[in-house]
């Protein structure tokens, strides 16, 4: 008898288990992000990331200093361009590699100094992805 009942409760557990597994609350959700554009553009969705006040990018980074990301300088200061502090070896943007790119790996946190932007508030994943697709996308100026 003991053995019957212990089947008996597994093969529920098992039924549960399936039923919760397909159960799907796509889409109930009413703070789901929108899919990333399937190409990423410069002007209308990095630049103004920098832009974000949230971050405090242009506070730091506006004109004075090595790095410029003030809109119509920032593509220029970030593509193909060697990091000046940290990491040196590498550029700040790669095309095609975010691994290899300054600026990926310091707002994301992974290495070359200190999480950027500093004294903002930390990147949200849904603008680092923006960021990192832009990237792996061949980082165009577009």
């Amino acid at each position: 008898m003991r053995n019957q009942s212990s089947i008996i409760i597994a093969a529920f557990a098992i039924v549960f288990l399936f039923a919760s597994l397909s159960c799907s609350d796509e889409g109930s959700s009413p703070t789901q992000q929108p899919p990333p554009p399937s190409e990423v553009s410069f002007s209308q969705h990095i630049q103004p990331i920098f832009q974000n006040t949230q971050y405090g990018c242009i506070s730091c980074h506006g004109g004075s200093g090595g790095l410029s990301l003030t809109a119509g300088q920032s593509y220029s200061n970030l593509v193909n361009v060697r990091a000046r502090t940290q990491c040196t070896d590498r550029m700040r943007v790669l095309p095609g590699s975010p691994s290899q790119s300054v600026l990926f790996l310091r707002l994301s946190g992974f290495t070359c100094g200190d999480r950027m932007p500093q004294g903002g508030n930390e990147i949200t994943s849904q603008h680092l992805d923006l960021i990192r697709d832009w990237i792996t996308q061949g980082a165009k100026n577009n």
